[in-house]
């Protein structure tokens, strides 16, 4: 007989709006996929009180290159698109 361990942890997941009004110790936000109102990256991020508590989880087609002045050359910087459904809105 042979036994295989894996290194498992313990973690949770909860979706964005489940998190609203709470505070997170560490978030990972999969930003894979678009949200679906402006409103729900926001909360995502907003969870965390550390910056450096919060991880994106994004596609290499996600990253671009820094155009800033002081980041040095070859920064990367990850991007997400502001999906706006015009149908929603009211007229603009």
């Amino acid at each position: 007989m042979t036994r295989t361990q894996f290194p498992l942890r313990l973690a949770y997941a909860m979706s964005v709006n489940k998190s609203q009004g709470q505070t997170l110790l560490r978030v990972l936000q999969d930003s894979t996929e678009q949200s679906f109102a402006h409103g729900q990256t926001y909360v995502a991020k907003s969870r965390v009180s550390d910056r450096n508590n919060l991880m994106m989880y994004i596609l290499p087609e996600q990253l671009i290159e820094s155009m800033n002045a002081d980041d040095p050359v070859g920064t990367m910087w990850p991007t997400m698109i502001n999906v706006v459904y015009r149908g929603v809105l009211k007229y603009i």
